[in-house]
């Protein structure tokens, strides 16, 4: 996973991960899922025949630490991230004496549902 550093004209720092950057931490780690829910349709033999997915989407969890002078989004803000919106579906922080630590969870719905024939 490549990182990229870019010291921008304000003093903060733009960290770049997973396709995209945000201004004003510092990323410790992330991790990425895709989400969906899904449901089994039974024929009468009790088989599954039709899956049905809904809610199809992204979530990113993203731990770091806040650069001064960088205030943390709230819950149920939209950020942007790699050119798309997501929303900040938790957010946590904590202090200590030298650093503000933080672990955010953003969420990208896709809007989409489908079903496939099972099997």
């Amino acid at each position: 996973m490549a990182t990229s550093v870019t010291q921008l004209p304000s003093g903060q720092v733009e960290i770049g991960f997973l396709g995209g950057t945000f201004s004003g931490y510092i990323r410790e780690n992330e991790s990425k899922e895709s989400t969906a829910d899904l449901e089994y349709i039974q024929d009468e033999d009790a088989n599954d025949a039709i899956a049905v997915v809904s809610n199809p989407g992204v979530r990113f969890t993203v731990d770091g630490v806040v650069k001064s002078g960088t205030s943390l989004p709230t819950k149920g803000a939209t950020v942007t991230y790699a050119s798309a919106s997501y929303i900040v579906e938790s957010i946590s922080a904590r202090s200590t004496n030298k650093v503000r630590r933080f672990s955010m969870t953003l969420y990208k719905p896709t809007n989409t549902t489908w079903t496939a024939t099972a099997g």
